[in-house]
């Protein structure tokens, strides 16, 4: 056997076949072979014990979305009725962002850097919403313009 560490025999006393991927059972823990992995197939004396507690679904809340968990043999409506009874908070809205000069609503700001003011997609650049503050260059390209100017005219001085 080239990999005696590798896998591990069914648990089940009839089988005892060399699983490589076993199963582990959850209320045993014992491995079993894909044959005998459920705990009626290999008559699993503690998932009987803990038969009634398996099983169930969840639910979702209207108010606040939030998904719960109902137990096997619990009315749906009763657990979300318990839950909204006990403090559940209505999640809250979509904060919307209207545009300034058409009004028309964004869930997210876009805020234009020279003027400030919020846009929409249809207007989030400063040749759409006619900027003010950006026809004039900023005052650093201003400052460029002048010195690069100044050094070219001393250039061809000399």
């Amino acid at each position: 056997m080239e990999f005696p560490t590798l896998g591990k025999q069914c648990s089940y006393p009839l089988c005892r076949q060399l699983d490589f991927l076993p199963f582990t059972c959850d209320d045993c823990k014992d491995s079993f072979c894909l044959e005998h992995r459920r705990p009626g197939d290999h008559e699993c004396a503690s998932a009987q014990a803990h038969e009634p507690t398996k099983g169930g679904h969840t639910a979702t809340c209207p108010l606040c979305s939030q998904i719960l968990p109902v137990p096997a043999g619990q009315d749906t409506n009763a657990r979300v009725e318990a839950h909204i009874s006990s403090g559940c908070t209505k999640k809250s809205a979509i904060k919307v962002h209207k545009c300034d000069k058409c009004k028309a609503s964004e869930s997210f700001p876009i805020i234009c850097k020279d003027c400030g003011n919020n846009y929409c997609l249809r207007h989030r650049f400063f040749s759409d919403h006619a900027c003010t503050r950006r026809l004039a260059p900023p005052r650093r390209q201003v400052a460029f313009l002048i010195d690069s100017h100044i050094t070219k005219t001393a250039v061809k001085a000399k």
